[in-house]
């Protein structure tokens, strides 16, 4: 039972250690530094992700993906890294051809500056 409930604990904090960076190393959209988010309007966390970068002074593009053509760009950019494109959270945060869902704004301003 306690070796159990040890996996469990290691699982657990894998996920939430690895949720964040999903796969560096994608081809970029653009020689210059960038961040682009894509989410959904009406979705409070791309909102704050939105907001955050705002206050931070990080230009981004913010990409609906209730529009076809960002959705199919997104998914495009997840299968390259080899992600699964049938369910994740939003945003999803490219930088710099690093993908990374649902990140801190942090992580990103981290990466956006390297």
């Amino acid at each position: 039972m306690k070796k159990l409930l040890l996996i469990c604990v290691i699982v657990i904090a894998g996920y939430f250690v690895m949720k964040d960076v999903v796969r560096p190393g994608i081809e970029p959209l653009y020689e210059e530094p960038y961040v682009i988010v894509y989410g959904k309007t009406a979705c409070g966390l791309c909102q704050k992700m939105k907001r955050e970068l705002r206050e931070k002074e990080i230009p981004f593009l913010f990409k609906d993906l209730e529009k076809e053509e960002s959705n199919d760009e997104l998914h495009r950019r997840m299968s390259a890294a080899g992600l699964e494109t049938r369910r994740y959270s939003i945003p999803v945060v490219d930088v710099n051809g690093a993908l990374f869902i649902r990140p801190d704004t942090e992580k990103v301003i981290e990466k956006y500056n390297q």
